[in-house]
């Protein structure tokens, strides 16, 4: 939602631009997205980075063939993999996730009631998701920032990496922004902790929670600047579905809570 990629036959062979779309630079730091680049450079995870200004954001890179992850191609094991990969290293910055969606919602002044609703009921729990061990996270390693190479998966676009609860990353990579993948969420969980207890169910319905949370504020702030028509996307459509999510995990929530 925040960029436009080029695809670039050169000299050098297939590259990827990135242009930073429209106000990008509100959501993501590009001194510390070099820096995490940086970071996980010896993982050989992320595509060959030829060039990134942090003034700009334009970043250069090697095309990485292969397909888009989806449920259907990849083993759960290798997926778990890939995560234990870099959540073993650790960062200087934190994700800071409260501080991230007050910041976000300070860029609009027209949030919903029911948005204000569901974040009050969410910050009942701020103390016990920040109190969680933190690993060096993705944050948005969804199925399409990733790319199933001819021998490797790789994990693109670190825009808003960070220290934090390694269930966020798998709560990421499940949800997928549409239907609620129940079983591979599960499976994810099972297969990275060994098994699911409450304290794994519930922590992975919270961030599910804030992740709609904290990604309304962006579609809103879209919707308001335009984005919509220029885009082609329905950035008040996105809001209402991340709403509805939330409300929906309201009530799994209390239902394991009362179980």
């Amino acid at each position: 939602m925040s960029n436009y990629n080029y695809k670039v036959d050169s000299e050098l062979g297939l590259l990827v631009v990135r242009v930073p779309g429209e106000n990008a630079d509100k959501f993501v730091s590009r001194e510390k997205e070099l820096y995490h680049i940086s970071l996980i450079e010896d993982l050989k995870i992320n595509q060959e980075i030829i060039y990134l200004d942090v003034e700009s954001g334009i970043k250069i890179s090697k095309y990485v063939e292969g397909q888009l992850i989806n449920a259907n191609n990849l083993e759960n094991l290798e997926l778990i993999k890939l995560f234990k990969n870099y959540h073993s290293l650790l960062s200087t910055f934190d994700y800071h996730p409260f501080l991230r969606i007050e910041e976000f919602e300070s860029y609009c002044d027209n949030q919903s009631e029911e948005y204000f609703q569901l974040k009050e009921k969410l910050l009942y729990y701020k103390d016990y998701l920040q109190s969680q061990n933190k690993v060096f996270c993705h944050n948005d390693s969804q199925p399409f920032n990733m790319i199933l190479g001819s021998e490797q998966i790789f994990l693109l676009d670190w825009e808003y990496a960070g220290n934090n609860d390694p269930v966020y990353d798998l709560v990421c990579f499940s949800e997928d922004y549409g239907a609620d993948n129940e079983n591979i969420s599960n499976d994810l969980l099972r297969s990275y902790f060994g098994e699911i207890n409450f304290d794994l169910k519930k922590r992975k319905i919270l961030w599910t929670i804030f992740q709609s949370l904290q990604w309304y504020n962006v579609a809103l702030f879209k919707d308001n600047t335009g984005m919509s028509a220029k885009l082609d996307i329905d950035f008040h459509k996105v809001c209402e579905f991340f709403i509805d999510k939330s409300k929906i995990k309201f009530k799994e929530l209390r239902r394991l809570e009362n179980e």
